[in-house]
């Protein structure tokens, strides 16, 4: 997906075994494409939250 690992997506999404993770990335036709457009998408912080400096909208 994208050039992440399904061990990376389990552990971001906190699963505590890879098999869920698989069992969500096998969704209905379109989902998939969907959930890519999500993770692409820019996601806006508030400043400071992360200790990094983050661009402005």
């Amino acid at each position: 997906m994208k050039g992440v690992s399904s061990k990376q997506i389990e552990a971001l999404a906190g699963h505590e075994s890879l098999s869920t993770t698989e069992g969500y990335m096998h969704l209905a036709p379109g989902q998939a494409e969907l959930a890519i457009a999500l993770l692409d998408t820019p996601v806006a912080f508030a400043a400071g939250a992360t200790g990094e400096q983050q661009p402005q909208p």
